[in-house]
C-alpha cells in the first residue's frame, strides 16, 4: 500500500464516495488496473476522464503530452508515471509479440526495473549525440552551449534536425514550446533568424554549417533588421528595463509584431472579428503602447464603443494575446463579480486553441475595492524585481467606474491608485460610452475613439418591435408595478393534486464540483453554495392575492407568446364516462363549476413525458399514479394520451361546503366535446382563460400540490360562458345563491390592482386613457403559431428575498400558464446563482454562478426539453451588463423591461441590450422575425437614439482634434440631428455621477424635431385635460420662445392666478401642491424637466422642447377664465 493510500485510510477519503464511483465507472478494467498499479488518485482519474482518457487506447494516444507533462490541471508526477507505463507497454510487445498478455507482467517492480534500464541507457549515451539529434541541430546546440537535458527534451518534442527547428520558429517567437526556458527559446530563435538571413544572402547550394559560429552570430546581431529590432524590444521588455531600453521602435517593427500576433489567433476568434474591426489594427495600437519608451503614448486612452452584445469581448481577447506575446501583465476590470466570471469564460473560449494561452499574464477582476487593490499588489510585486515592468489595463463597462466627482468611494480611490502606477496601455470599453467620455474629458485626458461595427447577423435595439394592443404599440407603465400591485392570482389548493416530480431533474452530470473547505459538500447532494443541487428556497406561493410586479399587459404578452401544448387539451378516446361519477353535470352543477370557489374542478391535469423521461413519468398506469398520490378524490383517471400523457379529469367540486350536496346529484350523461357544451345546452366556463386565477386565496405549489403541466385543460375544449348564459341559468333556478355581481367578477378577465382601483375612482380626469398595456386591451399576436426556441426575458422585479420577490413572481407566472396548458421552463437569474424549475416539478434546482453561465444553462435545458418548450428568464440587477442570455440555438424573442427612476439611461440601455445578439439567422430559423419588446415608451425612444448620438460625438471629436468634448460640441457649425437627441426623451441621469447630467449638450446643439409622431400618446393623454392644458399654455406664454426658459412653482402659481381671473377680478386660487402634481406628471412623461438654478435652493421647471409642448395644445378646447363648469369645479377641488 502506498503512502497516499495509507493517509487516505487514516484520514478518510479525500473525495466523496460517489465521485470515486463515477470516475471508476468511466474507465475500463485495463485502465483501472494501470491506475491502481501506479497509484493514481481519484481526482487525477476524474481529470483524465475529462480529457477523454477512458480506456487504454486513449491513454496511449496521449503519450507525447504525458512525456512533456502538457495535460492541464494534472499532477506532473502522475503524468510522468503514466508516460513510463506507455513506454513499458510498447517495449513489452516489441519483446514478446502482439499476442502476449501484459497484465501478469506489469507491476510496480517491473515498471521500476524498466525505468532503471532506461536511465542506464541514457547514461551510456551521455557523452554522445547518437540517437538524439541530427548533426546540423547538434552543431547549433553546441555553439549555443545547450546542456544534454535540453537536447533530450528537444528530441522528445520531435525537434531532431534544423528543418524541424525552423518549422517551430513561430512557437519560438511566442515562447510556446512546452517546458523550455525562454532564454533557450530566444537563442534557438536567433539561430533560425540567422539561418534565414544566411540564405537570403547566399545561394541554396552553399552549406550553412561551415559559417555558423559565435562570430557570425555576433555579426548578425549588429545588422539592422526588423526581426532584430523586434527581438531587442522583447529583450528589453522581458528584462524590465527603463525608458532608454527601447530606443529605436519603427512602425515597420510594430507592424511586424502585430503580424505575428494576428497570425496565430485561432479561426473562431478571427471569424468573430470579421467585418466588425481589424484585429491587426488593435494589435498595432497595443504593441505601439507597450513598446514605446515610458512617458509618451501610454497617456493615450483608447475608448472603444459599440452596440450591446455586438462582440466587444473579441477586442479584449486580441489585447490579451498581445500582452501574452510580450510577457506583460494585462489587468481587465469589469462590472460585478458574476460578470467577471462570465468574462473569464468568454475569454477562455475566444483564446482557446491560440498559441497565446491564458496561463500567465492575464488578471480579470471585478469593480470592487478589494479586487482592484489585489491588482495593484500584483503590479507592485512584479516591479520589486523588474522596476520598469510594463503592464496594460482594460476597463470593461467603463461608464460604471465613474461614480462621484471627488472620488469619495473606496473603489474609486483604489482605481485611481492603480492608474497612478502608469499603465503603458489603457483601453476603456462600453456600449454606453458617453458618461465615461465626459469624465475623461473633464480630467484632460487624450482620447482616441474606436467603434466596433455590427454585421448583418446582428439584432439590435433598432430592430426591436413593440407589442401591439388594439392595433397600436403597447407600452409598460412603471407606476403600475410593485410588490403588492399586479394581476390577481387565484387558485384552489384543495383541488390541486400532487406534483408529478418533487424536484427538477439534474441538469449537469458534473454537478459535484465541490469545495474542499465546505463540509456540506461531502454529502451525497453537495450544497447549494457550490454545486448544482435542489434549491432550498420554496417556490410555494401562499396567501398571495396578486402576482408581484406584473401588469395585465405583461400577462397578455406572455399569453400570446406561449403556445398551447400540442400534447394537451385533446379528447381521450378511451375515456370511460359510463361509470358513476363520470365527467358530466346538470345545469345545477354548472354554477358550482363556474363560481370562484370551484373553478379548478373542471381542469384537466396532465403529466409530461419530456425527452429522456426527465420528469420521471414512464407509461404511468392508473394504479401507479393512485399509489403515488398523483390523483385526488373525485378525479377520473384516463388512459395514455398522445405523447405519453396521463389525463386526470376532476369531476364535481365535492370538497367545498357548497358543493358536497350538489355532488350527490351528478348525472351520468357524458360531455359532448364536439359540441363544446354540457348536456342541456349549457356552456361551461373556459377555465384556462380566466377560471384558475380568480380566487382570493392565491396559492402556489409546494410538495403536496400539483403544478399543472403542458397538457391543456378540459375547459380549453369548452366555450366561455357568456353573461347571457349566466343570467339564463339564474332565471331557471340554477346557481348556489351567489349574487350576480360576484359571478360577473368571476367571469371577467384578470385585471391588475392599479387598474381596478383606477376604474373604481372613475378614471382619469378628462381626456381618453392613453394606449398602454395596463388597461384590459388584449395584446395582439402578430407572429405565426408554428414557432420554436421561444426565450422571454422579464426584468421588472428588483426584489430577491423580500416579500413579493422575483422567485415568487416566476412561480406565480409559471403556475398560471401551466394551468392554461401553456407550460414553460422558469429560470431566475440572481447574483448568487441561477434557479431553474421545469413544468410539473415542485422544487427548482440551483446552480452556483461560478459553475455555469446562463448561456450554458440554456443550452443544457434545450438538450433536455428541446426547442419546442419555451423558456422565460426572470431577473433584474443580473439582467444588466456583461451577461449573455442566449445559446447557439436559442436567442431572446421577447422582453419585458422596467427600470426605476433612480437608474441612469446607460443602465437602462444595458438592460435592454440583453435582448440584442449576434444571431439574427438563429432567430429567423426558429420562426421569428424580430424581438418583441414591452417597456416604457420614453426610455425606449431614448435608447434607440443613444447609439446615433455616440456616433455623432465620435465624428465631432475627429473633426475638432485637440479640443475638449464640450468645446467640440459647442463649436460645431452644424447642429446634431434630432435622430441623435436622446436627451429629449428622458429625464434620467447620465452615468452614475449626478453632476454629469448638467454637462450634456443643450437644446441649442440639436435640430428641432421634424416629426412629432412620438408625442401622440402623450398628446392623447392630456388632450382634454383642462387643468394641464392651462399650465402648458401658460408656460408657453411665459417662455416667449426662449428654449432655455425655466421658472419655479411659486412663479407659475402667481402667473396662473393672475392670468385666469374671475369676473370680480380676483384670481382663481390654485394650491401649490396641486400645481406641483400636474408638473410632476408632465415631468414623468418627459414633457417638463427639473433643473437647478445657481443661487436658488428650489428646483425650477423647464420644457424639454417648446415645439413639442406647443404641439400638445388643444386649441379647440375651450378653457374658460372662470369656473363656469360645475363638473370641472368639482374636479378642481378634488
Amino acid at each position: 500500500m502506498s503512502k497516499r493510500q495509507v493517509d487516505e485510510a487514516l484520514k478518510g477519503d479525500p473525495e466523496p464516495e460517489h465521485v470515486q464511483k463515477e470516475a471508476k465507472k468511466q474507465a475500463d478494467s485495463d485502465l483501472e488496473y494501470v491506475y491502481n498499479t501506479v497509484d493514481t488518485s481519484t481526482k487525477s482519474q476524474r481529470l483524465f476522464t475529462e480529457q477523454n482518457v477512458v480506456n487504454l487506447e486513449t491513454l496511449l494516444d496521449k503519450e507525447s503530452e504525458l512525456g512533456t507533462a502538457a495535460l492541464p490541471r494534472i499532477n506532473k508526477g502522475t503524468q510522468k508515471q503514466l508516460h513510463n507505463f506507455c513506454l513499458w507497454y510498447q517495449d513489452f510487445f516489441k519483446k514478446n509479440g502482439s499476442d502476449a498478455d501484459w497484465k501478469p507482467h506489469f507491476d510496480e517492480d517491473s515498471l521500476a526495473r524498466f525505468e532503471n534500464d532506461k536511465l542506464l541507457a541514457a547514461l551510456d549515451t551521455s557523452n554522445s549525440s547518437d540517437g538524439l539529434l541530427e548533426e546540423d541541430l547538434e552543431l547549433v546546440c553546441e555553439e549555443l552551449d545547450m546542456p544534454k537535458s535540453t537536447r533530450q527534451h528537444l528530441a522528445q518534442l520531435g525537434i531532431a534536425d534544423m528543418k524541424s527547428l525552423l518549422d517551430k520558429k513561430t512557437d519560438l517567437e511566442l515562447f510556446s514550446l512546452p517546458n523550455v526556458k525562454k532564454t533557450t527559446q530566444k537563442a534557438l530563435l536567433k539561430a533560425c533568424l540567422w539561418h534565414e538571413d544566411f540564405y537570403r544572402k547566399n545561394d541554396d547550394g552553399i552549406s550553412w554549417q561551415a559559417h555558423f559560429n559565435d562570430e557570425t552570430l555576433a555579426s548578425f546581431e549588429q545588422e539592422p533588421s526588423v526581426e532584430r529590432d523586434y527581438r531587442m524590444a522583447l529583450d528589453r521588455i522581458h528584462e524590465g528595463r527603463g525608458d532608454g531600453g527601447i530606443s529605436n521602435v519603427s512602425e515597420e517593427m510594430i507592424n511586424y509584431a502585430a503580424t505575428i500576433t494576428t497570425k496565430f489567433l485561432n479561426k473562431p476568434l478571427l471569424e468573430q472579428c470579421r467585418n466588425k474591426f481589424s484585429p491587426f489594427e488593435v494589435a498595432v495600437k497595443c504593441h505601439r503602447a507597450l513598446m514605446h519608451p515610458r512617458g509618451s503614448p501610454h497617456d493615450l486612452i483608447h475608448l472603444v464603443s459599440g452596440k450591446t452584445q455586438s462582440g466587444k469581448s473579441t477586442v479584449k481577447a486580441v489585447c490579451a494575446a498581445v500582452h501574452r506575446q510580450l510577457s506583460c501583465l494585462l489587468i481587465i476590470i469589469t462590472k460585478g463579480v458574476p460578470e467577471r466570471d462570465d468574462l473569464k469564460i468568454k475569454l477562455n473560449k475566444l483564446l482557446g486553441g491560440c498559441r497565446e494561452t491564458m496561463d500567465a499574464g492575464l488578471l480579470v477582476v471585478a469593480d470592487t475595492g478589494g479586487q482592484i487593490a489585489k491588482a495593484t499588489s500584483a503590479v507592485l510585486s512584479i516591479r520589486k524585481e523588474l522596476p520598469h515592468a510594463r503592464f496594460g489595463i482594460i476597463v470593461d463597462e467603463c461608464d460604471a467606474m465613474y461614480r462621484t466627482k471627488d472620488c469619495a468611494q473606496i473603489m474609486e480611490q483604489r482605481y485611481v491608485a492603480l492608474m497612478d502606477l502608469g499603465p503603458s496601455f489603457r483601453m476603456e470599453i462600453s456600449a454606453t460610452i458617453y458618461s465615461a467620455l465626459q469624465a475623461l474629458d473633464e480630467q484632460g485626458k487624450q482620447v482616441e475613439m474606436m467603434e466596433i461595427f455590427t454585421t448583418e447577423d446582428y439584432s439590435g435595439i433598432l430592430e426591436m418591435k413593440h407589442a401591439k394592443a388594439a392595433g397600436n404599440d403597447a407600452f409598460l407603465n412603471p407606476k403600475s408595478l410593485g410588490p403588492k400591485l399586479g394581476v390577481k392570482y387565484r387558485y384552489i389548493s384543495s383541488e390541486v393534486p400532487k406534483p408529478i416530480e418533487s424536484k427538477t431533474p439534474l441538469l449537469f452530470s458534473d454537478e459535484h464540483k465541490l469545495n474542499p473547505k465546505c463540509s456540506a459538500c461531502k454529502g451525497a447532494c453537495g450544497c447549494d453554495m457550490h454545486s448544482d443541487v435542489v434549491s432550498k428556497r420554496s417556490w410555494a406561493v401562499s396567501a398571495q392575492s396578486v402576482i408581484p410586479y406584473t401588469s395585465q399587459g405583461m400577462m397578455d404578452m406572455l399569453d400570446h407568446m406561449l403556445p398551447m401544448s400540442d400534447k394537451g387539451g385533446e379528447e381521450d378516446p378511451n375515456l370511460d364516462t359510463s361509470k358513476e361519477g363520470g365527467a358530466s353535470c346538470t345545469k345545477t352543477d354548472v354554477s358550482n363549476h363556474c363560481d370562484a370557489k370551484s373553478t379548478a374542478a373542471v381542469a384537466v391535469i396532465a403529466s409530461v413525458q419530456s425527452p429522456g423521461d426527465v420528469m420521471g413519468v414512464n407509461d404511468a398506469t392508473d394504479e401507479s399514479l393512485e399509489k403515488s398520490g398523483a390523483t385526488s378524490p373525485g378525479v377520473k383517471q384516463g388512459s395514455d394520451l398522445a405523447g405519453g400523457l396521463q389525463a386526470q379529469v376532476p369531476l364535481a367540486d365535492e370538497h367545498t361546503a357548497e358543493g358536497k350536496e350538489n355532488h350527490k346529484h351528478v348525472s351520468n350523461m357524458p360531455v359532448d366535446l364536439e359540441k363544446q357544451e354540457l348536456p342541456g345546452g349549457v356552456h361551461c366556463t373556459k377555465v384556462n382563460d380566466a377560471g384558475m386565477q380568480h380566487d382570493d386565496k392565491s396559492r402556489g405549489f409546494d410538495d403536496d400540490q400539483k403544478i399543472p403541466t403542458d397538457a391543456g385543460t378540459l375547459a380549453g375544449k369548452l366555450e366561455e360562458t357568456t353573461l347571457a348564459d349566466v343570467e339564463a341559468q339564474e332565471a331557471t333556478g340554477g346557481g348556489n345563491g351567489e349574487n350576480e355581481t360576484e359571478r360577473e367578477a368571476d367571469l371577467a378577465p384578470p385585471m391588475d390592482v392599479a387598474s381596478t382601483e383606477k376604474a373604481n375612482k372613475g378614471g382619469d380626469a378628462g381626456g381618453p386613457v392613453p394606449m398602454d398595456v395596463n388597461t384590459t386591451e388584449t395584446i395582439e399576436d402578430p407572429e405565426p403559431s408554428c414557432q420554436k426556441g421561444l426565450l422571454g426575458l422579464v426584468a421588472t422585479n428588483p426584489r430577491v428575498y423580500a416579500e413579493g420577490n422575483v422567485v415568487v413572481q416566476a412561480a406565480c407566472v409559471q403556475n398560471h400558464f401551466a394551468s392554461k396548458g401553456k407550460p414553460f421552463v422558469a429560470v431566475v437569474a440572481t447574483g448568487v446563482g441561477v434557479y431553474c424549475r421545469f413544468p410539473g416539478c415542485a422544487k427548482a434546482r440551483f446552480i452556483r454562478r461560478s459553475l455555469k453561465t446562463v448561456s450554458e444553462i440554456i443550452t443544457q435545458i434545450d438538450k433536455v426539453v428541446g426547442l419546442e418548450t419555451p423558456i422565460i428568464i426572470f431577473g433584474y440587477s443580473r439582467m444588466c451588463r456583461c451577461v449573455s442570455f442566449r445559446s447557439s440555438t436559442r436567442v431572446p424573442t421577447h422582453m419585458i423591461l422596467s427600470r426605476g427612476p433612480g437608474y441612469s439611461l446607460e443602465d437602462y440601455i444595458q438592460a435592454l441590450g440583453r435582448a440584442t445578439f449576434n444571431g439574427l439567422s438563429v432567430l429567423k430559423q426558429n420562426g421569428h422575425s424580430n424581438v418583441t419588446i414591452l417597456t416604457n415608451e420614453n426610455d425606449f425612444l431614448a435608447a434607440k437614439k443613444y447609439s446615433t448620438f455616440v456616433q455623432e460625438v465620435n465624428v465631432k471629436i475627429k473633426e475638432n482634434s485637440g479640443i475638449s468634448l464640450v468645446e467640440a460640441l459647442r463649436s460645431a457649425t452644424k447642429k446634431l440631428p434630432d435622430e441623435a437627441n436622446c436627451f429629449r426623451h428622458t429625464n434620467r441621469k447620465i452615468g452614475r455621477r449626478k453632476d454629469l447630467k448638467m454637462k450634456i449638450p443643450g437644446r441649442e446643439a440639436f435640430e428641432e424635431p421634424s416629426s412629432l409622431n412620438d408625442l401622440q400618446n402623450k398628446k392623447d393623454r392630456y388632450w382634454n385635460d383642462k387643468m394641464t392644458q392651462r399650465v402648458m399654455k401658460l408656460f408657453l406664454e411665459l417662455a416667449i420662445g426662449d428654449a432655455s426658459f425655466c421658472c419655479c412653482t411659486d412663479e407659475l402659481v402667481s402667473a396662473y392666478e393672475e392670468t385666469y381671473a374671475t369676473e370680480e377680478g380676483q384670481g382663481i386660487s390654485v394650491g401649490k401642491a396641486q400645481l406641483k402634481k400636474i408638473l410632476t406628471d408632465l415631468e414623468k412623461d418627459v414633457i417638463f424637466e427639473k433643473v437647478k438654478q445657481e443661487g436658488d435652493t428650489e428646483l425650477a421647471w423647464t420644457a424639454k422642447s417648446l415645439v413639442a409642448l406647443e404641439n400638445m395644445l388643444n386649441e379647440t378646447l375651450e378653457v374658460p377664465n372662470y369656473t363656469d363648469d360645475e363638473n370641472w369645479t368639482t374636479e378642481l377641488a378634488s
